[in-house]
């Protein structure tokens, strides 16, 4: 008997939408140190802003439709059970892993990585069935981040 699988369309495209997690301190102004209406020690203070943790990458692909190989058919979105995002920071040469696999993040065809730290990074996706059948990594897709 002949085992054929069917292989996904690795025909993931990635977009990057860059973005940087905002904030900024509070000072106060003045000799004394204190707020206005402030009574001294015993007063209650402000809670200071935080400050940003990093920055963060939004990533979007086109959802596959097809499969590949001998027995090239479609692939219906309840077929699909996830992504694995490969993203590296190339300045630190570290590589991390993103499995995506929640329904409602499939269904968007989108995930954000947040506290990113400056530099380099590539990123690649696949895309898997439910029964763990993976497609090609896409084409790489570079972005300066923080820098």
């Amino acid at each position: 008997m002949v085992n054929t699988l069917k292989k996904i369309v690795a025909s993931v495209s990635l977009a990057l939408v860059l973005s940087a997690c905002g904030g900024g301190g509070s000072t106060t102004s003045g000799g004394s140190g204190l707020l206005p209406g402030d009574d001294g020690p015993n007063s209650v203070q402000p809670t200071p802003t935080p400050e940003p943790t990093g920055f963060s990458a939004l990533i979007e692909w086109d959802r596959p439709t097809r499969r590949e190989g001998e027995d090239e058919g479609s692939l219906l979105l309840d077929e699909i059970g996830g992504y694995e995002i490969v993203y590296r920071d190339i300045t630190e040469n570290i590589e991390h892993i993103e499995i995506v696999d929640n329904q409602s993040i499939i269904d968007r065809s989108e995930f954000e990585l947040t506290a990113l730290k400056p530099g380099r990074y590539e990123f690649r996706i696949a895309v898997f069935d439910k029964f763990g059948m993976y497609s090609d990594y896409s084409e790489t897709a570079y972005a300066d981040i923080g820098m």
